[in-house]
């Protein structure tokens, strides 16, 4: 089964998607609202229906070191929903959000009548983890031209092509926080990039253009050093 962003209700059974979807509840939120710190209890769960959710963790300055932006479709939440384990970053929506919601006690009815549930969840985490471990190979191994590349590739092949590309809700102040480095470093090599063919660029978006071109510049570069 193949998993695009982070949506694994898409994976589910007729039934078990509309046992699950009763359940929801509407939530529209605005920009910068707190889902939970680092550390809180988690009680709900949530699926992005327009807007995005931001990960993230505070160095010892306080500074935001973000991790990753979910987006449209995306579920959050769901694998510290499974145990009750506190949560271990913080999320905050980014911009006008909207939500489906569910609790915990949603999921544990839920999972007491079939294992489909426990099994897509499951099979969710394996793939951020996955994703997570390809991350930690790029900091510490890439040269940093390589590293946004490599990055931007990730991304979108987490994401659904449309007419336009692959579209990244992610600015270029984003990435620079994401892979450890200066805007001014991205933005040289985002115009390189574009120069390229490879990307576009929007207000507060990335739009891959030629995913296959990304990867060989990726390799390209990582060679050069």
């Amino acid at each position: 089964m193949q998993y695009l962003g982070f949506n694994w209700i898409e994976t589910l059974g007729p039934e078990a998607r509309k046992n699950l979807l009763d359940r929801a509840r509407l939530r529209k939120l605005p920009d910068s609202t707190i889902l939970y710190r680092q550390g809180d209890i988690t009680h709900q769960f949530f699926q992005i229906l327009d807007g995005s959710i931001r990960k993230y963790v505070l160095d010892d300055a306080g500074q935001e070191v973000l991790l990753y932006v979910y987006g449209k479709g995306d579920v959050v939440a769901d694998s510290s929903a499974l145990d009750r384990s506190p949560y271990p970053v913080t999320i905050a929506t980014q911009g006008e959000t909207l939500l489906r919601v569910w609790t915990v006690q949603d999921l544990i009815e839920l999972r007491a009548v079939s294992p489909v549930y426990d099994i897509a969840i499951a099979t969710q985490a394996c793939h951020r983890l996955r994703g997570t471990l390809q991350i930690i190979q790029e900091l510490v191994t890439l040269p940093v031209a390589s590293r946004v590349a490599s990055h931007l590739v990730i991304l979108a092949e987490h994401q659904y092509l449309t007419e336009n590309g692959q579209e990244l809700e992610l600015s270029q102040a984003d990435l620079g926080l994401m892979i450890g480095t200066t805007r001014q470093t991205v933005s040289a090599i985002v115009n390189e990039l574009k120069r390229e063919g490879f990307i576009e660029t929007r207000y507060g978006k990335i739009i891959v253009k030629n995913l296959a071109g990304l990867r060989e510049y990726s390799s390209r570069a990582r060679k050069a050093v």
